[in-house]
């Protein structure tokens, strides 16, 4: 783990109680993977989640609600605070990947949103979503895609106006959003390919820790590659 001085930026708020917080970047000319993880420390206590974008001597990590982590509590703008990267917490991505999946769920969010920007090639599908919603309001998607359920119509949209084709699924009931959730979503995306579309697949996924862990297994024996970033579940 490496870790500096940093400063705190601001806190933008967000869609559906999201928000984008905003720090200097102790090394901004370290090259970070997609998904890093990075822990902000303060005598409040430890917020960790991913970048979500980086630009210009500062970075961004996005936080779902409730948007006050206390962490953070008593952080003015401008304040110090500690930023280190954590090892090993990002995606590791072949120059190629082939086909590729990919799955943020509440927490795990920005680390995807963060991949699907820098892939060389557009992933078959993004889905996104969780207990907490999306930072967006959803809007029907113009991508068909036929193995997916016919009510599961909602994107998000900064994929959509990327031309990434996207699907929210939610745990309740949402216009056009898919209402078992995000992993049920991609039970359901997978279970409609051939054993030889399966096993040509690369997951990408980041989720908060052991949401995946019953799921793991299978998908392991059955797609080429699948990666994971666990993301600390509580932010208070």
């Amino acid at each position: 783990m490496s870790s500096g001085g940093a400063r705190f930026l601001g806190q933008l708020p967000l869609h559906g109680g999201w928000s984008l917080l905003h720090f200097s970047d102790p090394e901004p000319r370290r090259p970070l993977p997609p998904g890093q993880l990075a822990a902000v420390t303060t005598e409040r206590g430890r917020l960790t989640r991913p970048v979500y974008q980086r630009g210009a001597g500062t970075l961004a990590l996005l936080l779902e609600p409730p948007a006050h982590p206390d962490a953070l509590a008593d952080t003015a703008r401008e304040d110090p605070v500690n930023l280190s990267y954590e090892p090993d917490g990002g995606f590791e991505v072949v120059p190629e990947p082939g086909p590729t999946l990919l799955l943020g769920v509440d927490s795990g969010l920005g680390a995807i949103l963060d991949l699907a920007r820098r892939l060389g090639e557009p992933p078959l599908l993004v889905i996104v979503g969780g207990h907490a919603g999306v930072p967006a309001t959803p809007r029907p998607s113009r991508f068909l895609t036929p193995r997916l359920p016919p009510e599961a119509i909602a994107a998000l949209p900064q994929l959509e106006e990327a031309g990434i084709v996207s699907r929210v699924a939610l745990q309740e009931w949402r216009p056009g959003c898919f209402d078992e959730g995000p992993l049920a979503l991609l039970r359901r995306y997978l279970a409609e390919l051939a054993d030889r579309e399966r096993a040509a697949l690369r997951l990408y996924a980041a989720a908060p820790e052991s949401d995946l862990d019953a799921d793991l297994p299978g998908l392991r024996a059955s797609l080429a590659d699948v990666q994971l970033v666990e993301v600390p579940r509580e932010h208070r």
